[in-house]
């Protein structure tokens, strides 16, 4: 039998910034991207990697974040986004292990 709540109510919800969905486990890559700015900060979770690609996939950096935070930034061995990439665009590749979450990501 399906039970059937009526009437109203007055809930409260609390949402983190930017947190609407998160990447729970896995890899994600983005597409090639074309960089505007020097600084990628994350709103993550735990533990995980990113790692700026080549077109073909090779790659050019890689730095491991840690922690919670709206606004990890993301250094690539001591250099910038821009300086890894260069004028050609990019992809960033995201590896999120189990009991992390990854939420967003900005390039500023």
């Amino acid at each position: 039998p399906e039970t059937r709540i009526t009437g109203g109510g007055i809930f409260r919800a609390r949402l983190r910034v930017d947190g609407f969905v998160s990447v729970d486990w896995g890899t994600l890559t983005t597409r090639p991207l074309a960089l505007e700015g020097d600084r990628l900060q994350i709103n993550s979770t735990g533990q995980l990697t990113v790692e700026a690609l080549d077109r073909v996939g090779q790659v050019l950096a890689k730095a491991d974040v840690s922690g919670d935070s709206i606004r990890h930034n993301v250094g690539f061995e001591q250099k910038s986004l821009r300086q890894v990439a260069g004028a050609t665009p990019v992809r960033l590749r995201f590896t999120v292990p189990p009991e992390s979450r990854l939420y967003s990501f900005t390039v500023n």
